[in-house]
């Protein structure tokens, strides 16, 4: 390291450490120490500092700074606080506990007799289907095995055969991943609207005027997986046939958004060396209701043959700007 007052002597490693050690909060005292045991001068290093905390760059970058750590701050508490944490299970919640306790705080929760009116629960099943829509088109994702992003591509993956050819095809397969009917293909919406009048939820919970395009409707053999990710939304994700098993992250676990792509995590193996991460596992079987609020990453493993259901028509439930993961 050359002894000279002029920053242009120092490394740009070096000027790069100096400014980011400033922002860190480390005194001029230990940047001089340390600058010095490699040979600068104490002028030298004063000069360094003081065009560094001239530069209208380094003043900007620390407004910037500031408000990250202050962002650091309120998130390690919540992290600190979330190790408390255990997933309740509820039943008989009334509409007004559930907003202010729950939605409120951004807390997931059980809700085991949510759907317990629901007709779908005494009737639907794989042969149900297909008895009464066999004959209708039906839209779903085939070849997921073949391609690592297959829920991100579900739009390239989809195609279509009769519910009943795919009834037949699900309760062939002991275990697979490869083919799945899925929310996006929105058959809710189309050849399955039918099932919507089945679908019962408790009044005060969503908003009036409740109708099908605000529900989504999953089919698929056991062994089909929907990766980690978050919505930009709450939801309340039912299970009407077979049980499925969904593990939940907290948003306040800032390494699963660090390794994000854009609504998608890594995967759960990635994360299992991590000590700080917090998993939370349960499984669903006919009836249960999970409320997963937005920013909460889950992954969804199907155990058996399966149906499932979501709902996302609360009030103010439009977070399509929250994507922690997304690269700006």
């Amino acid at each position: 390291m050359a002894d000279n007052t002029q920053n242009s002597e120092f490394s740009p490693v070096w000027i790069a450490w100096v400014a980011d050690n400033l922002l860190l909060g480390a005194s001029e005292r230990e940047i001089e120490s340390e600058l010095m045991a490699e040979g600068a001068s104490k002028t030298a290093v004063a000069n360094l500092i003081r065009e560094l905390r001239d530069a209208p760059w380094f003043q900007l970058t620390t407004k910037y700074s500031q408000r990250a750590h202050r962002s650091e701050m309120i998130v390690r508490l919540q992290r600190e606080r979330g190790k408390l944490f255990r997933l309740e299970t509820r039943t008989s919640l009334s509409a007004r506990e559930f907003h202010s306790l729950y939605r409120a705080n951004n807390c997931p929760v059980l809700l085991p007799d949510f759907a317990q009116g629901w007709p779908a629960l005494n009737h639907w099943s794989m042969q149900w289907l297909k008895d009464n829509f066999g004959s209708e088109l039906i839209s779903y994702c085939d070849g997921r095995s073949r391609d690592p992003e297959y829920d991100r591509n579900a739009a390239e993956l989809s195609c279509e055969t009769k519910v009943g050819q795919l009834v037949d095809r699900i309760l062939s397969e002991s275990s697979t991943n490869d083919f799945y009917a899925v929310a996006r293909n929105r058959n809710l919406q189309s050849s399955l609207s039918a099932l919507w009048q089945d679908i019962v939820p408790l009044p005060g919970y969503l908003q009036r005027g409740l109708d099908n395009n605000s529900a989504a409707l999953w089919i698929g053999p056991a062994g089909t997986i929907t990766p980690l990710h978050h919505d930009t939304s709450d939801i309340l994700f039912t299970q009407v046939v077979g049980r499925k098993r969904i593990r939940i992250i907290a948003p306040y676990h800032l390494s699963v958004s660090e390794n994000a792509k854009g609504l998608y995590g890594p995967s759960l193996d990635e994360l299992k060396g991590s000590k700080d991460v917090v998993i939370h596992d349960l499984e669903l079987g006919p009836g249960d209701t999970v409320f997963i609020p937005v920013g909460w990453w889950h992954e969804v493993h199907a155990l058996t043959p399966s149906m499932s259901v979501a709902i996302n028509a609360f009030p103010d439930n439009d977070l399509a700007w929250y994507q922690p993961g997304a690269r700006r």
